[in-house]
C-alpha cells in the first residue's frame, strides 16, 4: 500500500486502528443483520488492519453497488450489491489478480453505456511494472466484473468521472491538479506524456474531489488552495483563468458531484456569523458558464459537523436519468451519521430536514466515518466491539425512500 495523496491518507487511516498485521477473522455474511440495532455488517477487517473508504452508485437499473479495499495479505476489493429498494446484499466475485496493494476505490456507472466501472488504484510485488490504475468492467450492473485493465503506468488516487462517451478522467500524479483521460477502450495512458496540468494555483494536494457535469459532461475538479478557499477547475484547458472560486472559507473536504443538468460544490465552513461551528454547505454551479448559486446551508444549527467524511452524490432517476437533484451526507463531531436531499433540481433550493440515520453509538458499533450514500443506501465504515477487541467494519443501513 502507498500514499497517493494527502485526501487518501485522511481516508484510509482510521484513528481507532493502526494496520499492522493481518491475522484470521471471522467470515463476514452480507445481508446478515448485526447485532439488534438495525445496522447490516458487509466487511470486516482482520484485526489491526482497514478499509479504504466506500463508494456506493445506484446504477441506471436500480441497483446499489458499494465497494473498497480491503487490507490484509493480500489486500483485495470487495463489492456488495443490493438490487432494488427491497433487495438485501449478496457479494460479487472481481478478480484482484495477483496484486499485494490496493488503494483508493471509485464505482462509476454510464447509463449510455450501459456499462459499469470501477476504478482502483493497485500495485503488485514489483511495483515498478504493476503501479498503476486499473479498470474492472460490468455489463450487468455489477453482477460480474471483467479482469482489471490497466489504464495508467504511475502514480493515482483512483478518483474518476465520466466524459459522456464512454471514457473517463482520472487523477493522477502525487500532487497538482493533473488528470489523463482514459478513451472508451480504456487504452494504457503513461506517464508523463498523458498527464493534464489543470491548473497551477494547485501545488500540493490536500482535499480535492472530480466530477463531470452538464449535456457535454465538462470535467469539474474541486480543490483548496494554500490559504481557505475551495475552487473548481472547469474542463480540460489548462490555466488558473479556468478557475471558479466557489467559498471563500471552508475547512475539510471538498465534494462535488455533477449529472446532465448541473453540479453541486459542498462544504464545511465555521466563521464567526455561525457561531464558529463546523456546518455543511452547498451551491449549485453551472458547469457550462461556471456561474454559481446561492450558499445553501443544510446541516442543522445545533450540530458540530466533523471535517472529515463528508459527501455529496447525484440522485439517479428512472433508467439513470438525470435528476439535478443530490444528496448529501456527513457525520457530526460525536459520530451521528446525518444526511440530506435537495428537493428541487435547483441545489440552491429547499433541501429535507437532516436525518440521523444512526447515533454515534449503536450496540457493539461506534465512530462511523466516510459514509458514501445513495438515495435508498447508506454505508459507513465504522468499529466494533467484540469482547476486548476492536475491529474496523463496513456497515450499511437504509435511509429511506425518495421524496
Amino acid at each position: 500500500m502507498w500514499i497517493s495523496s494527502l485526501r487518501w491518507m485522511r481516508r484510509v487511516v482510521s484513528a481507532t486502528v493502526v494496520m499492522l498485521v493481518a491475522v484470521a477473522t471471522p467470515v463476514v455474511a452480507p445481508g446478515v443483520a448485526g447485532a439488534d440495532d438495525g445496522l447490516i455488517e458487509l466487511d470486516r477487517a482482520p484485526y489491526q488492519t482497514g478499509l479504504t473508504a466506500p463508494s456506493t452508485i445506484l446504477t441506471w437499473g436500480g441497483v446499489t453497488l458499494s465497494a473498497w479495499g480491503h487490507h490484509g495479505i493480500p489486500d483485495r476489493i470487495v463489492i456488495r450489491r443490493a438490487v432494488g429498494r427491497t433487495g438485501g446484499w449478496t457479494q460479487p466475485s472481481i478478480p484482484s489478480g495477483s496484486f499485494t496493494g490496493i488503494s483508493s476505490v471509485q464505482l462509476l456507472d454510464d447509463p449510455k453505456a450501459k456499462r459499469t466501472l470501477l476504478v482502483a488504484n493497485a500495485r503488485g510485488a514489483d511495483l515498478a511494472s504493476t503501479l498503476g490504475t486499473y479498470v474492472w468492467v460490468s455489463t450487468n450492473q455489477g453482477a460480474t466484473w471483467s479482469a482489471p485493465k490497466k489504464v495508467w503506468n504511475s502514480f493515482g488516487d483512483a478518483m474518476a468521472a465520466l466524459d459522456g462517451v464512454g471514457g473517463l478522467y482520472i487523477v493522477v500524479n502525487l500532487t497538482g491538479a493533473q488528470v489523463a483521460h482514459v478513451p472508451a477502450s480504456l487504452a494504457l495512458q503513461t506517464w508523463p506524456k498523458s498527464a493534464i496540468d489543470l491548473t497551477s494555483r494547485l501545488g500540493s494536494r490536500g482535499f480535492h474531489d472530480l466530477a463531470s457535469a452538464g449535456k457535454s459532461r465538462t470535467l469539474l475538479f474541486a480543490f483548496e488552495d494554500s490559504g481557505t478557499g475551495l475552487w473548481v477547475h472547469r474542463g480540460v484547458t489548462p490555466g488558473s483563468s479556468r478557475d471558479v472560486k466557489a467559498f471563500g472559507s471552508h475547512s475539510g473536504p471538498t465534494p462535488i458531484a455533477g449529472d446532465t443538468i448541473n453540479a453541486a460544490i459542498g462544504a464545511i465552513r465555521a466563521y464567526p456569523a455561525n457561531g464558529n461551528k463546523n456546518r455543511v454547505y452547498v451551491r449549485a454551479m453551472n458547469p457550462t458558464t461556471g456561474q454559481l448559486g446561492l450558499i445553501k446551508q443544510i446541516s442543522s444549527s445545533s450540530e458540530e459537523v466533523t471535517t472529515v467524511g463528508f459527501d455529496l452524490a447525484s440522485i439517479v432517476g428512472t433508467n439513470g436519468a438525470a435528476t439535478g437533484r443530490y444528496i448529501a451526507v456527513w457525520s457530526t463531531h460525536n459520530g451521528d451519521l446525518r444526511w440530506s436531499k435537495s428537493m428541487t433540481s435547483n441545489p440552491a433550493g429547499s433541501w429535507s430536514a437532516p436525518i440521523t440515520v444512526k447515533k454515534a453509538r449503536q450496540g457493539s458499533y461506534a465512530s462511523f466515518g466516510y459514509p458514501s450514500a445513495n438515495q435508498v443506501w447508506m454505508v459507513s465504515k465504522a468499529v466494533r466491539f467484540i469482547g476486548s477487541t476492536t475491529y474496523e467494519v463496513m456497515v450499511t443501513t437504509r435511509i429511506g425512500t425518495d421524496r
